[in-house]
């Protein structure tokens, strides 16, 4: 009648076939029905649970209504001997549906309200225990119960044709049990086509599985071309087989190398015709003149390495090259033939990474070279190379496993002639020295307590 539940009523009271009232009236609950649910409200039903009615046919003379028509009954012992009555007949009826009735997912009292899959099986084993006990007579069942086992048929519902069929046998059935077997039939046909659709889903993901794995075996494939292109593009700068070169880079080399030497003889032949004369030499001139000699002396070491490998003009000029590749070609390329392979370089960066300024190049091969010959004279066995953007300026961070540096000398690092290894103490004062011309900075990294860092920031 398009009705709810709350909204018709509970429990009815009717006398000589005549409602009494309020009795059944929403929110009316003579019987204290709600009272009590709230005392046990997992164990025990409550007006929103309930519909039915009471009919009074004898000894009406203990039930007379009130003058008023809605004033219910009149208090007498045939009254109260109704509430006790109603209250144990409510009792078995909860022994018997609250375990089904608490399984309820919504309880919202409207048509909404629905129960679950346990629910609906065990109000169907309640049907069959109560049509096996000798004691209770089954009458009739409602034939939801048929209707309700061929709905979303699926593996849990089968055992509930053999329970409704004997339900069904029970009362002698005969349509219902023609049903049950039609219903059962049907869905051991559905069971069998289910099976067929799901192995025909296996093989269409087998399937699907084989054309992934042959897709990324290509994309390796590719991925494994395009790294090799690029290493033949990255060995146009660092050749890793000597080549003949053309008279005018030979000539250049001579000439570089030439003009180094010949500082290195000037600054010597000035030291040795004061020392001849008998003059004295301060020791910090002395310093100042190793410390340029060295200089030199190291760029013609460096400019012995490429002399084979690549393009002289490119190491001695400013370029734009890309620091990251840059350093990363030439310790992958040049240190790893030119060096021994002690200690183990390792190069931390990510492929997409570009850092590209205006440099010489060979100020960059003068960098790594001095901290990797620190790192080996420091005994260290493994050398890791990051690099990290910070704005406009690329951090790069030498870190070694070596002896380390005591903290009482960090604060002596990059002066002149400062040394704890068996250096001359000149390298990191170099270094200071370059990246302070190039607008950058070099420092030691105090923080890493356990290893050696030193970071260097290259500035746009």
């Amino acid at each position: 009648m398009g009705i709810r539940a709350f909204d018709f009523g509970s429990i009815f009271l009717f006398n000589n076939g005549f409602r009494v009232l309020p009795y059944g009236e929403p929110n009316n609950d003579p019987f204290n029905i709600n009272k009590r649910k709230a005392q046990g409200y997992a164990r025990f039903l409550g007006t929103r649970e309930l519909i039915g009615q009471i009919s009074i046919s004898k000894n009406t003379e203990q039930f007379k209504e009130t003058t008023s028509r809605d004033g219910g009954l009149l208090d007498s012992s045939g009254v109260n001997e109704l509430d006790v009555f109603f209250m144990e007949t409510l009792r078995k009826l909860e022994s018997f549906v609250s375990p089904i009735l608490w399984k309820i997912k919504k309880r919202t009292g409207d048509k909404d309200e629905t129960l679950d899959l346990t629910a609906k099986n065990k109000i169907l084993e309640f049907v069959e225990d109560i049509s096996g006990n000798n004691d209770i007579e089954l009458l009739d069942y409602s034939s939801n119960l048929v209707e309700y086992i061929t709905e979303n048929v699926n593996k849990s519902n089968l055992p509930l044709f053999d329970k409704l069929r004997k339900i069904a046998y029970k009362l002698g059935d005969k349509e219902s049990i023609k049903t049950i077997d039609k219903e059962e039939t049907a869905y051991q046909k559905e069971v069998k086509k289910r099976i067929k659709a799901e192995k025909g889903e296996l093989e269409a993901e087998k399937k699907a599985q084989k054309e992934k794995e042959k897709a990324d075996e290509e994309e390796r494939k590719r991925i494994e071309a395009e790294e090799a292109k690029k290493e033949v593009e990255s060995q146009n700068l660092f050749l890793k087989s000597v080549r003949s070169n053309d008279f005018d880079e030979v000539v250049s080399f001579l000439h570089h190398i030439g003009l180094g030497s010949k500082n290195i003889d000037n600054q010597l032949k000035l030291f040795v015709k004061r020392l001849r004369k008998g003059k004295e030499i301060k020791q910090d001139e002395l310093l100042k003149t190793l410390d340029y000699t060295l200089f030199e002396n190291r760029k013609i070491l460096t400019i012995s390495k490429f002399a084979s490998k690549a393009n002289f003009k490119l190491f001695t000029s400013t370029v734009e090259l890309d620091v990251i590749e840059y350093i990363s070609e030439y310790i992958n390329n040049i240190l790893g033939l030119v060096s021994s392979q002690s200690p183990k370089i390792r190069i931390e960066k990510n492929s997409k990474d570009k850092f590209i300024i205006e440099i010489k190049p060979i100020e960059l091969n003068i960098i790594v070279d001095n901290l990797i010959s620190n790192s080996r004279r420091a005994r260290a066995e493994n050398v890791n190379i990051s690099f990290k953007y910070k704005g406009n300026s690329l951090e790069i961070k030498f870190n070694d496993d070596g002896k380390g540096i005591d903290p009482k000398y960090v604060s002596s690092l990059f002066d002149l002639g400062f040394t704890t290894t068996s250096g001359s103490g000149i390298g990191l004062y170099h270094l200071k020295n370059i990246m302070t011309e190039m607008g950058g900075s070099i420092s030691y990294n105090e923080s890493n307590k356990k290893s050696t860092e030193f970071i260097i920031t290259i500035n746009k």
